[in-house]
């Protein structure tokens, strides 16, 4: 799930917010970190909104592959949204 708000700041902002229905401290740790691997990948920070992701316990019944082209589907989706707003 990704919440987004026109930005503020200079360079785009992004936030990740993993719950304990994940798991115990070491794999919501891991899920971040592959969560931040998936944003540089994806996400080149010039982008016209600050986003915050909130990873749901569904992502880890997917593989990184399948979690990476969802983020990049749903930054282009926010794209469209924010296009006509910029």
């Amino acid at each position: 799930m990704c919440y987004f708000l026109t930005r503020k700041e200079e360079h785009a902002r992004v936030g990740i917010s993993v719950g304990k229905k994940i798991g115990k401290a070491v794999c919501r740790n891991q899920v971040k970190r592959q969560v931040r691997s998936m944003i540089d990948e994806v996400f080149d920070f010039e982008e016209p909104f600050d986003l915050i992701i909130i990873v749901r316990p569904v992502y880890l019944k997917k593989s990184y592959a399948e979690n990476r082209s969802e983020l990049k589907k749903t930054i282009a989706r926010i794209h469209q949204k924010t296009r006509g707003n910029v």
